[in-house]
């Protein structure tokens, strides 16, 4: 049974991920600093005859240990998925520098060190394998008032360019999924309800997107069907990237 590792992994999208690649066969390791929602996840996946393991640290200091202990019960890891990202929301002229740290520190730095173990592991086992990583569209469409986080994911976007160029040799391979507008527990840290209600309302779809819209792309990343693929973008949105700008509408 192949290994698959989803940080950020008790999150809403991280959680829709585990699920789908369990569903797709994988056995699933889901680190989170969360500890109860950790249990929340792997206790759920147990339960429908999943074979799940849950390590509650910090993806960006704790990733090394994690790991290490993720090999010891399962085995190496196939499928690295990224769901983890520190959001940065100051307006750009106030914007300090410990708060662009912050956000490259929690976005890009733990991504580092995770896929650079993971594709080690890989490697070594000798069968390739694929890294996923969850971004934003915000890589190459900044988000207002967010320079921070439109940094840090512009940043992450290049270096898992970087990776999936360096790693073809190893059949190893590096995609990036780029979420729109999708509704999660963690928008409402920063949106009330009706303000998500209404958003959807607007959208282009008509809808904001759900994390198994998200979860549905990272397993096909994953699969056999992918094994050709890497250094893609593959932005999941409902169209909101194509009606970010529109002109004024005249009277005829």
């Amino acid at each position: 049974m192949t290994v698959a590792v989803v940080t950020g992994g008790a999150g809403g999208i991280g959680s829709a991920c585990a699920r789908a690649l369990a569903e797709a066969g994988h056995a699933v390791a889901v680190v989170d600093r969360a500890a109860e929602s950790v249990e929340r996840v792997v206790t759920s996946l147990r339960s429908d005859g999943h074979t799940a393991l849950g390590i509650v640290a910090d993806a960006t200091s704790g990733i090394a240990v994690a790991l290490a202990e993720i090999r010891s019960a399962l085995g190496p890891v196939s499928v690295a998925v990224s769901a983890v990202a520190h959001e940065e929301h100051a307006p750009t002229l106030s914007l300090q520098p410990e708060q662009l740290e912050r956000a490259l520190s929690g976005t890009v730095k733990g991504a580092l060190t995770y896929w650079q173990l993971a594709a080690q592991q890989m490697i070594e086992a000798g069968q390739g394998g694929r890294i996923v990583v969850v971004s934003s569209l915000h890589a190459t469409l900044p988000f207002t008032g967010a320079a921070g986080y439109n940094a840090a994911q512009g940043a992450l976007r290049a270096m898992a360019l970087t990776f999936a160029r360096d790693l073809i040799p190893h059949r190893v391979t590096v995609n990036l999924v780029e979420p729109g507008w999708i509704d999660t527990p963690g928008e409402r840290e920063f949106y009330i309800d009706e303000e998500l209600r209404l958003a959807g309302e607007r959208h282009p779809w008509g809808r904001l997107g759900l994390p198994e819209d998200i979860a549905a792309a990272v397993a096909y990343l994953a699969s056999p069907g992918a094994a050709y693929v890497t250094g893609a973008t593959l932005r999941v949105d409902g169209g909101m990237s194509l009606a970010m700008t529109e002109l004024p509408r005249g009277d005829g």
